[in-house]
């Protein structure tokens, strides 16, 4: 209610104000503030109440009678707790970490599946170190993209049939301007982190480098050509098949899984000069070649996955 009249008052400094100021008291706790009388007039509650009086009671944050609060079970742990009906979701949880471990559980199945298909995960982890992109997505999921040429259709067919014999849930995206497809899927980060394939952002910054079983799989080689390396017919004859990169644990990982399974080969580093335009220096590059006409015969042989 007022307690005084209208009038003109001054302001902290010194002046006259241009509007009626009026002392309104709140009804409920006794609480004095000024306003403006204009605002008055256009007061659409009964009774005056203070900032603190006019908000709802704790724990029924709801303005509308179709937002009523009610009883909701937890849609993870089960626990009853009162709050407005979500109108577009289905699933509500009680607290983040359940909505966390219930995210979670859409990824309860791939230890296993990895496990019944190691040479499957060997060939994705290549594709992944070759033209792979990692970033978080939260501390428990990991986003994957992995880009191919529109070129090679057949390569593409064989990463989605890879992805679907793990059970991994994929989209694949069109980006017509850069004449590339990129495959999306996410993983937990933890899983990633098991077979030392966890990391964010640069390859060259961070060096990674899979787990000895994962390196020695034959299969990890068939990945890492199919998207970072070449094939190319010699006087259209003899074929030679060649891997460059800059990043020198995936070298590595790629001359370990060559020795291991008895693939010879050759490898050379070359040190890049500067740009003689922009003088930029480039990073040392690396560059692997399989020659001989009966190692390509044994390594198509013992893998099924190189094209």
């Amino acid at each position: 209610m007022i307690i005084d009249k209208p009038e003109y008052r001054k302001n902290s400094k010194g002046d006259i104000s241009r509007r009626q100021i009026v002392t309104v008291k709140c009804d409920i706790c006794g609480k004095e503030w000024d306003t403006a009388y204009e605002h008055r007039q256009r007061k659409t509650l009964k009774d005056d109440r203070c900032s603190t009086c006019r908000r709802p009671p704790k724990g029924n944050a709801c303005y509308f009678k179709r937002h009523k609060p009610v009883d909701i079970i937890c849609s993870h742990c089960g626990k009853v707790f009162f709050k407005a009906k979500s109108q577009v979701r289905s699933s509500i949880y009680c607290s983040r970490a359940c909505y966390i471990q219930a995210d979670l559980k859409r990824f309860e199945h791939l230890p296993k599946t990895f496990q019944e298909h190691p040479n499957e995960l060997a060939y994705l982890c290549g594709l992944i170190l070759g033209d792979g992109y990692l970033r978080s997505r939260g501390k428990h999921t990991t986003q994957i993209i992995v880009a191919f040429d529109e070129k090679y259709p057949e390569l593409i067919k064989l990463a989605c049939d890879i992805l679907e014999k793990l059970q991994i849930i994929h989209s694949l995206q069109p980006q017509v301007k850069a004449h590339c497809q990129v495959i999306n899927f996410s993983l937990p980060s933890a899983l990633l982190q098991r077979y030392g394939m966890l990391w964010n952002g640069d390859k060259y910054r961070e060096q990674p480098k899979p787990i000895d079983d994962i390196v020695n799989n034959i299969n990890l080689a068939a990945g890492l050509i199919n998207s970072d390396g070449h094939v190319v017919l010699i006087r259209n004859k003899y074929e030679n098949i060649g891997f460059t990169n800059t990043v020198k644990s995936i070298v590595q990982s790629l001359k370990q899984c060559l020795n291991y399974n008895d693939i010879q080969f050759s490898s050379y580093h070359y040190n890049l000069s500067p740009d003689k335009r922009t003088g930029k220096i480039y990073h040392s590059s690396y560059q692997i070649r399989i020659g001989r006409k009966e190692e390509i015969a044994k390594l198509r042989r013992i893998t099924k996955y190189l094209k």
